[in-house]
């Protein structure tokens, strides 16, 4: 992830455009695991249904609101802005 998250900060300095697109897909990509971990655990029985249900809407929400510094902000990242 912090990697990743370097990589992201250089595209952003030298490429806005593909900074953001790359941005908005590994938003995506972490959003579909963290729902994958919520259902996977409610089909193990780690969770019961009413426990599942709100993570899912807590996912579901970051998912249709658009790109937000909070949600970038949960990515270690060495930007000089942090």
């Amino acid at each position: 992830m912090d990697r990743a998250a370097q990589e992201l900060d250089k595209l952003g300095t030298t490429q806005p455009q593909l900074y953001r697109h790359e941005t908005a897909r590994l938003r995506q990509r972490l959003l579909d695991v963290e729902r994958d971990q919520v259902m996977r655990a409610f089909q193990e029985g780690i969770i019961g249904r009413t426990s599942q249900q709100r993570p899912l809407a807590d996912i579901d929400a970051r998912a249709l609101r658009p790109e937000q510094g909070e949600d970038r902000d949960r990515i270690e990242t060495s930007s000089p802005e942090k």
